[in-house]
Formats: structure tokens, sequence, C-alpha cells
């Protein structure tokens, strides 16, 4: 199913709920859901066309907690223990639809990859003097050695054809490249797990 769709459902939803009488805050979910989904599509469609960065100062830690968030409900159903290491604050003049792009998208193939009952998520933010490491390290069923040089090539994909177009990280390392950032795996075993580190600068 495309995004659009997607929104078109979201929207035609709302207006039911809207008529029924369904509480304002449960409408107000679908609203932001509807305008970050259209947002996303609009930035992502101009980006692969010519990438023009719309930066501004954003608290990265912020920018994580709304992915977790937002995969809550899944985190549940795969019964995922979440590890937060955070400093006080982080702050990144970066583009921050698509930096939030870029953590939905890596946190959600950590989710993904999970294949246990004991599933633990860990992410840590290390802020330096000039730039931010995070690292994004899950037990999930980690990456084939094999696979691992091609991770960031154009419609690769070990997933399912149907619900997949394979764009995933070479997105997000065409966005944090944009940055002056760094992307790389640090660690994956097959079955133990991956760690996942993004360098970003800060503001």
């Amino acid at each position: 199913m495309q995004l659009n769709t997607v929104i078109i459902y979201i929207e035609n939803y709302k207006d039911i709920f809207q008529k029924k009488g369904i509480d304002p805050e449960g409408l107000l979910i679908f609203e932001e859901a509807t305008n970050y989904l259209n947002n996303m599509i609009n930035r992502i469609q101009t980006y692969l066309k010519s990438p023009v960065l719309e930066k501004s100062t954003v608290n990265l830690l912020v920018i994580l907690d709304s992915c977790l968030d937002f995969l809550d409900a899944r985190f549940k159903r795969k019964n995922v223990k979440i590890y937060k290491e955070y400093p006080a604050e982080v702050f990144l003049s970066c583009d921050a639809v698509l930096i939030k792009e870029v953590f939905y998208n890596l946190i959600l193939n950590s989710l993904e990859s999970f294949n246990k009952e004991d599933n633990k998520l860990t992410i840590q933010v290390h802020k330096g003097l000039k730039n931010a490491r995070i690292n994004i390290i899950d037990n999930g069923c980690g990456i084939p050695r094999e696979v691992l040089p091609r991770i960031i090539d154009p419609h690769f994909s070990t997933k399912d054809r149907n619900n997949n177009f394979g764009l995933g990280l070479t997105y997000c390392f065409r966005i944090i490249k944009e940055h002056d950032g760094f992307f790389d795996v640090v660690n994956t075993e097959v079955n133990k797990g991956t760690n996942i580190e993004v360098i970003l600068p800060l503001s």
C-alpha cells in the first residue's frame, strides 16, 4: 500500500470519528500522523530530486524519543526492553524532518530484526566537543557477513520485496552525509545483534 493511500485512510477515519464524537485527543493523534506523513512524503520526494536541507536547532533527544514513542505499540507486541543512555541535552543544527526519518528507519530496522523472547534495544548518545555519537544497539538477527558490503546499495534489501523498496539505509546514509555526518556498522553478528553508529555535528 502506498503512503498516499494510507493518508487517505487516516483522513477518512478521522472524519468518521469526528462525527461519532470520539475523544479530541485521539483525533489530534490522527491529525498529527497525517501531517507528519504528508510532510515526510513531500520532503522525501523533493530530497531525492535535489537535496535542500531546511536546518534549525533541535534537541536530538526529543527526536529519538519521538521515534521510540511512534513505535511503542510494536515494541510492546515484541516484548522489547528499551534502554536509553542520554546526556542532559544534545542540540543539533539539522533538518529535523529528515534526521527524524533517519532514526525512525534505523530503529525500525532493529525492531524488525528481533526474533527471540528476550529482545533488547539500547540507544546510546555521547556528546563530544564538536559531534554527537549515537549508537543503536540490538540483540536481533544480525547482518550476514556476505550482505554487509551491500547494505547501502540502492534497492538492495533482504526484506520481502512486496513490502519494501530497498531505499531505507541508502536514504539514511545520504541524509547523514548531507549533514556532514558519518554512518557505520560498528559490529554485527548473526543471531546476536547489531551496533549501528551515527555521528552528527553539534549546533
